[in-house]
């Protein structure tokens, strides 16, 4: 799986049961990650905040990930699903970091200890100028 999280400076999520924040133009560029026959996995939640137009992209996971995890190279995006625990089954994590510290009452709890930094750019978002995208690798044990 390949797991996206948007987090600010303190790695917070979610804030009274709220996303801390949504950006037009990091919801297009995790569409543009995709590839033609690829779907971005949500939530309910998740998916409200997609335009209509962004909807047929979406697979709605109706009962979060109780289901089952997404596969390796499927795209999954928390906002509002607890990911501790997910390391097993991620390949990659893609954050978006705002350049802001929001009180936060969820917090990304992901161990990012047998990931490498692969990618880091700056990011010019719609509601904050100022972000980076970074993306991690899991590490090849050999």
């Amino acid at each position: 799986m390949r797991l996206i999280v948007c987090v600010d400076d303190g790695m917070g999520m979610m804030f009274n049961k709220r996303r801390q924040s949504k950006d037009a133009k990091v919801r297009e560029d995790m569409l543009a990650m995709l590839s033609c026959d690829k779907t971005l996995f949500v939530t309910p939640y998740t998916a409200k905040q997609f335009l209509p137009e962004e909807q047929e992209r979406l697979t709605v996971l109706d009962d979060g990930l109780q289901g089952g995890l997404p596969g390796a190279e499927e795209y999954f995006f928390a906002e509002d699903t607890p990911v501790i625990g997910l390391e097993t089954a991620t390949e990659q994590v893609i954050l978006y970091r705002w350049n802001r510290a929001y009180p936060s009452d969820v917090k990304f709890l992901f161990d990012l200890s047998g990931y490498e930094l692969i990618s880091c750019e700056d990011f010019i978002g719609n509601s904050h100028p100022e972000m980076k995208k970074e993306i991690y690798r899991k590490r090849v044990i050999s």
